[in-house]
């Protein structure tokens, strides 16, 4: 330094404030009611040589032996509501959506592959399913045999009342041809339970064989004719294997 230089003039710190960790000739602001400062994890805001214009966060140390504060851990609170919001599903809450649903369940089949067509407010839906996959009870109730080469098919007809599916009695008409161009017709049966009218009936097939379904439904005179076709390859079933 130069002898003939003038003293140096030491910045004071600002008022509340307490030397940085790890920032010599730093200074940390601290307010005035704030709870005591720890010398371990210290975080906050630290200002250099008395500058108060440009606060800095202050870094923990680690060859000092100063850890910083634990991070949060993500929340799973979102995660959780997302799993948890079924009921508030647009989709389930559509009436057609939960009537078909409920169909399903009440018939006891998990392997329907449903088909559909709409004309104006009516809606004609109609599945094919093995006889095997339809509970004990409810094929007991409804009159059907399981067996290996015997399947199901349910037809439904509803109606669009104030923007709800309603399921409604019609006259309806079930055949199914297969590729050779054999045409048969299959009797259905009018089922009501739990509000609801469904039409049931059973046939036999070959394993593997291909069918075509053709439905017609009509409601009453002012109603449009409904049509419907689709088609299925019937896989072969087993019968369950018997328990001792």
């Amino acid at each position: 330094m130069c002898p003939h230089a003038p003293p140096l003039r030491r910045s004071l710190p600002p008022e509340g404030a307490e030397p940085a960790l790890g920032r010599p000739g730093g200074w940390l602001v601290v307010p005035p009611h704030a709870p005591p400062l720890r010398r371990s994890g210290l975080s906050g805001l630290a200002v250099v040589r008395g500058d108060v214009s440009s606060p800095r966060p202050v870094q923990p140390d680690p060859a000092k032996g100063e850890r910083g504060l634990p991070r949060n851990r993500p929340s799973t609170t979102i995660k959780r509501r997302a799993t948890m919001s079924f009921g508030n599903n647009p989709f389930l809450r559509r009436p057609a959506v939960l009537i078909t649903f409920a169909w399903s369940l009440y018939l006891g089949v998990a392997q329907a592959q449903p088909h559909a067509v709409q004309d104006g407010d009516f809606t004609l839906r109609s599945s094919v399913v093995s006889s095997l996959s339809i509970a004990e009870d409810t094929a007991r109730s409804h009159g059907i045999t399981p067996g290996e080469h015997t399947a199901v098919i349910n037809v439904m007809v509803q109606k669009n009342v104030d923007g709800a599916q309603w399921p409604v009695a019609a006259n309806v008409r079930a055949t199914r041809t297969s590729l050779a161009g054999v045409q048969r017709d299959i009797s259905l049966r009018e089922v009501e339970a739990q509000g609801r009218v469904t039409y049931l009936g059973t046939f036999d097939f070959v394993p593997r064989e291909v069918l075509d379904f053709a439905i017609t439904a009509h409601v009453d005179p002012a109603s449009p004719v409904l049509n419907l076709s689709f088609r299925e390859r019937m896989n072969p079933t087993q019968l369950p294997s018997p328990t001792r």
